[in-house]
């Protein structure tokens, strides 16, 4: 049983969102079903089907997403692209729609408050990721959020997910202008906030994100994936639960 004393000093602990907290496929479907209630009433007219439109626009913009953030490309000027790409996305959608987009908001404004609009109304949190994030609070755990998604998105999914509150900084690329695509993202997150590296917690679904933190300097590394085919590399922490993590963030706190 892990004792919920509270720790004395500063822990960090930097927990990607997809997959991790939050199961990306389910929230994908959620938030596609409520864009397809919204577009309608913001944006009228238009032919075909909203829901194909909504899927090509999602599509197009990771093609994108992928073109220009990889292992070849820099790694910054995130914060831009992100705003610029929100506006592309949603004309993509009404380009399918054979629309023009008419409003009196900018298309990237539009498109961020639809996007927060929809988030918050979806949660396909895992089930005991309201419990173990909460746990980790009342511990004393100081939670970030490390995630490839820009900070917008992070702040209405969480508050969809009803998990927002037991969070501090939603990094988010756009907070570093930095994608999360190399060491560098976890440079610049703990650097932020002040955290040091070697103290810190990464907690992942995807192995080359830890090993992109461990080239950073982060000193603890958690692995939270299923796969048992799979052995977990040296100096990396499997967990196959999320319930497991109050357990083992006491463990290395008390080292």
């Amino acid at each position: 049983m892990v004792d919920n004393s509270i720790i004395s000093t500063d822990v960090f602990l930097f927990t990607d969102f997809d997959d991790t907290l939050s199961c990306q496929p389910d929230l994908t479907e959620e938030y596609i079903r409520e864009l397809c209630i919204l577009l309608p009433r913001e944006i009228a007219g238009g032919e075909g089907d909203w829901e194909r439109a909504v899927r090509i626009a999602l599509s197009n913009s990771l093609n994108r997403y992928k073109e220009r953030y990889n292992e070849n490309s820099g790694l910054t000027g995130y914060g831009a692209w992100i705003k610029e790409e929100r506006a592309r996305a949603l004309m993509d959608a009404c380009q399918v729609m054979n629309l023009s987009l008419k409003t009196s908001e900018a298309p990237s404004e539009l498109a961020s408050r639809l996007q927060f609009e929809a988030l918050t109304s979806c949660n396909a949190a895992f089930p005991e990721a309201y419990a173990t994030l909460q746990q980790l609070f009342e511990m004393g755990v100081r939670i970030q959020m490390a995630s490839s998604q820009e900070s917008d998105y992070l702040l209405a999914a969480l508050i969809g997910a009803g998990i927002e509150s037991f969070t501090e900084s939603k990094f988010g690329p756009d907070i570093v202008d930095c994608a999360k695509e190399g060491p560098e993202f976890y440079r610049r997150i703990t650097s932020a906030i002040g955290a040091n590296p070697m103290d810190s917690i990464v907690l992942d679904d995807q192995l080359r994100c830890l090993l992109w933190a461990k080239e950073a300097g982060i000193g603890n590394l958690i692995w939270l994936s299923k796969d048992t085919t799979i052995p977990a590399p040296e100096d990396v922490c499997h967990i196959r639960s999320l319930n497991e993590l109050p357990g083992i963030i006491e463990k290395i706190t008390n080292q």
